[in-house]
């Protein structure tokens, strides 16, 4: 029982770094990922895409965040613009694309 839920804690990690890179990847070179397109939201100000150490800073911080989200779901009620810390680490913001 033991080894099986440390394989299942081991599996979410790895499930945490895929989406991290796939995520930089998608927003790097596409400006979102597909749930972002989905909601009709980007990394940016709308016009421009994001530097790429914004991206591979913002999805880095993402690998703990997911781990401990309900901390720092508190801490993005702080913020005025309701941004988490990896988007006030990587200095990014959200922008709706539907006008």
């Amino acid at each position: 029982l033991r080894r099986q839920r440390q394989m299942c804690i081991r599996d979410r990690f790895y499930i945490v770094i895929l989406f991290s890179i796939l995520s930089f990847i998608l927003e790097a070179f596409g400006k979102r990922t597909i749930g972002k397109k989905v909601m009709g939201i980007q990394v940016g100000d709308g016009k421009t895409k994001p530097a790429l150490w914004q991206s591979f800073v913002r999805n880095l911080i993402k690998i703990p965040v997911v781990a401990m989200w309900p901390v720092f779901f508190f801490i993005s009620l702080i913020d005025k613009k309701r941004r988490w810390v990896h988007d006030l680490l990587s200095k990014s913001v959200l922008v709706s694309t539907v006008e």
